[in-house]
């Protein structure tokens, strides 16, 4: 499963070694999103829509080491996640290796996300979700007021009541996404009991997670100019061939028999004075 941190551990002198190398990755991929080879920003939102890659992902692929709350462990994004963006920023082979060295570094000391069990991974929409936690409550073999009460000896501070509860574990209702802190304590009672690994737990939070709603934004459309145009626009014509307006051409005829008139005048001049 995933690999634990270590960073945590005073005793092998590498406490705070790994940001050095999540502030590498992290500039690295804001640089390539701020100032890429397309000449396109790049912001998070617009990166999973191109990608396909859910919101969450690819925010914490550009935050490695993040911690989505105080009870988290510091997150990594895997390494097909950085494979994508990386193809999709048209990052160098230089930045690519930088990348790749970092987040090798970073595995061997953040928690990083695997894929979740076949059941978990199923979760797509939000009556998959809710099925799903109608299921492990079953698999528990809790009550609602077991539930409530291990809940709160675990963080009374965010714990459901007995029938605070009832609508997500009986599978009614969707956990508001302003109450993740809440279903982290619920998801971590239900699997102790229900023998499933700890991970899992951050499995059902990331599908929870990936249904909050997402903004839309069109696929970005080349200009593409015509044939014709981009020929012109590569090799203008000279002046002569371009077109003058009338106004300045009758200015241009006007000015030129004024000089004519004027250079006959002083030639007349000049000959009346030698006789």
């Amino acid at each position: 499963m995933s690999i634990p941190p270590t960073q945590d551990n005073p005793t092998n002198g590498r406490g705070e070694e790994w940001r050095l190398d999540a502030e590498l990755l992290r500039s690295t991929l804001a640089r390539l999103c701020e100032r890429p080879v397309s000449g396109a920003i790049w912001p998070s939102t617009l990166l999973a829509f191109e990608t396909g890659l859910p919101i969450t992902e690819v925010e914490l692929a550009l935050d490695p080491g993040r911690q989505r709350d105080r009870t988290s462990k510091p997150e990594l994004a895997t390494w097909s996640v950085y494979e994508q963006l990386l193809y999709r920023l048209q990052a160098g082979d230089h930045d690519r290796e930088v990348c790749q060295a970092a987040h090798e570094r970073l595995a061997r000391q953040l928690w990083q996300r695997v894929s979740p069990p076949r059941d978990i991974a199923t979760i797509v929409r939000e009556a998959d979700f809710m099925a799903a936690m109608a299921a492990l409550t079953a698999k528990s073999g809790m009550s609602l007021r077991a539930i409530a009460e291990a809940m709160r000896d675990l963080d009374s501070e965010h714990a459901w009541t007995k029938s605070g509860v009832q609508p997500y574990v009986a599978g009614k209702t969707l956990p508001p996404l302003d109450k993740k802190k809440h279903l982290r304590t619920l998801l971590s009672v239900l699997c102790e009991r229900a023998g499933r690994p700890a991970d899992d737990v951050e499995h059902y939070l990331w599908a929870w997670d990936s249904f909050r709603p997402r903004p839309q934004f069109a696929r970005p459309q080349l200009v593409t100019l015509p044939a014709a145009s981009r020929h012109q626009e590569q090799n203008p014509p000279p002046i002569s061939a371009r077109r003058v307006p009338r106004t300045i051409q009758l200015t241009m005829s006007v000015a030129t028999v004024g000089v004519i008139a004027l250079i006959v005048l002083v030639v007349i001049v000049g000959v009346a004075l030698l006789i």
